[in-house]
């Protein structure tokens, strides 16, 4: 019996010796220095970065809009697309006022004919009446015109044009839509005056 335990003792002994070696052996594998790569110090610049999280944004942004009522026929641009100044950015029907240009040149005509008539027959007569009927009717060719004046202006209003150099940061309208004067259809801002705030 006591070869029995001396055996047991033993078999002990060996297996805590074991352990104790692995032990050791994971410390020393654990525990070991860092290899470092060494190198000289030398002066060189340092390119200086900074992070965050900010919004960027242009300091000069236009709304555009329309200068008068009208269904938007087409838009020319999209966000994202860069824009020239004076190019047409959206179109409006111009039919109605199309309409309107050619009956006061109509006018126009009519009020020309009518002063050409009443200066020939004051150049015939040399009467005072004529020559104030001649006044009215040339005063009414005046208020014509400028009246044509007026409706080549709102037609030419038709097409909105943009202010200035940049990109569309928005599309507000689709085509069908109706504006009227002040209703956003785009949003162009310029690049090259972009901060940014953080």
């Amino acid at each position: 019996m006591d070869s029995r335990r001396v055996w047991r003792w033993a078999r002990r002994v060996i297996g805590v010796g074991a352990l104790l070696a692995l032990a050791v052996a994971g410390a020393i594998f654990l525990l070991r220095p860092v290899q470092v790569a060494v190198m000289s110090a030398a002066r060189r610049d340092i390119a200086l970065a900074i992070q965050g999280v900010g919004t960027v944004e242009a300091k000069v942004a236009v709304r555009i809009a329309a200068k008068i009522t009208g269904r938007l026929v087409s838009v020319a641009v999209d966000q994202g697309d860069r824009v020239r100044v004076g190019q047409v950015l959206a179109t409006l029907d111009s039919a109605e006022l199309q309409a309107q240009v050619v009956q006061t040149e109509a006018t126009v005509a009519s009020e020309d004919l009518r002063a050409a008539e009443a200066q020939r027959r004051a150049a015939q007569e040399e009467l005072a009446v004529t020559q104030a009927v001649l006044a009215t009717l040339r005063q009414e060719v005046r208020v014509a015109e400028a009246a044509l004046a007026a409706a080549r202006a709102r037609q030419t209003d038709t097409e909105i044009r943009s202010p200035l150099d940049g990109i569309v940061v928005s599309r507000e309208l689709e085509p069908g839509a109706t504006v009227s004067p002040g209703t956003g259809i785009l949003k162009v801002a310029d690049p090259r005056t972009a901060w940014m705030t953080v």
